[in-house]
């Protein structure tokens, strides 16, 4: 039997679909004689619609489409950019390390996988495409929370559910807090066997040219081959990696060549102010300099 469909929701596209373009001023009238509702009907689906965002009234009587259906167009392209940039990156990684190399997003509370590049090699494990991951003990998790600007990483960490995976997971709020002061501090994250045991990774952000935080790029393998001095090697590459990914995604999408590299990535990751003072001497350290991280990452919160 075939799915039944919702008839407010395919009506709710009908209107949008009369919008011929960005530009576009429909009244009520417009919309009824096209879709072939009557008045009242059309006037309450976009009354509605207004409050959400997805149409915008621009005189007494007048709509046009509204910014929300800007922000998810977005969302869709750079998704998509981050896909195609990504895929060399990862194959370089893959390559120079020989461990599973990723890239994930926050999406709906967790850590989602956008790309995602296997090494041929016994026990790799990372966050395959499609993939959701915990926040709270996960490399790539960590570097998304961070990027969240003071208010909004104060809010989600009091409603995160910090589910222990491991004896290493983070499993309480201060302490939570004081590994994301440490994050913004260093410009990386690591997972000590804390989402699965004898697994460690490190990550990296992937700024817009804002300083917003896209997302996170990581490497993951066994604690036996991920010993510290690959880690150390590994986090300058992702460093360089994520600043490239940054700037193909822009002349990718805009035609823009925005300065990028490794020394203006390092500058825009970095405590705000005075967040967190009670969790780290470090925070609010100079070492990272530059622009304050100014909200969430893609399909955030």
């Amino acid at each position: 039997m075939a799915t039944p469909k919702i008839l407010t929701v395919t009506r709710a596209f009908q209107i949008l679909s009369c919008f011929v373009d960005a530009h576009d001023r429909l009244t009520p009238a417009d919309i009824a004689q096209r879709v072939g509702l009557n008045y009242k009907t059309v006037h309450r689906f976009l009354l509605t619609m207004e409050q959400c965002g997805a149409v915008a009234r621009v005189s007494r009587s007048d709509f046009t489409l509204g910014m929300l259906l800007v922000d998810l167009g977005n969302k869709v392209s750079l998704n998509r950019n981050l896909w195609s940039c990504a895929a060399p990156e990862l194959a370089t990684l893959v390559a120079e390390f020989r461990e599973c190399a990723q890239v994930a997003i926050i999406h709906n509370g967790d850590v989602l996988g956008v790309a995602h590049l296997s090494a041929d090699r016994p026990y790799s494990t990372g966050i395959r495409i499609g993939q959701r991951l915990p926040l709270h003990c996960t490399a790539e998790g960590k570097v998304l929370v961070a990027g969240m600007d003071d208010d909004k990483l104060l809010s989600i960490s009091k409603i995160l559910r910090l589910e222990q995976k491991t004896i290493n997971t983070i499993v309480t709020r201060s302490d939570l807090l004081k590994e994301i002061a440490q994050v913004r501090a260093k410009g990386f994250a690591l997972s000590e066997e804390e989402w699965v045991t004898g697994l460690r990774a490190i990550a990296v952000p992937v700024f817009s040219r804002s300083g917003r935080v896209l997302a996170a790029i990581s490497i993951s393998g066994p604690t036996g081959r991920m010993t510290q001095s690959v880690i150390a090697s590994a986090e300058l590459q992702l460093k360089d990696s994520a600043a490239r990914i940054s700037r193909a995604i822009y002349e990718k999408s805009s035609g823009a060549h925005p300065l990028w590299g490794a020394a203006a990535h390092r500058t825009r990751f970095r405590a705000a102010g005075a967040i967190l003072p009670r969790c780290s001497a470090n925070v609010g350290s100079p070492a990272l300099g530059g622009a304050v991280v100014r909200s969430g990452a893609l399909g955030g919160y």
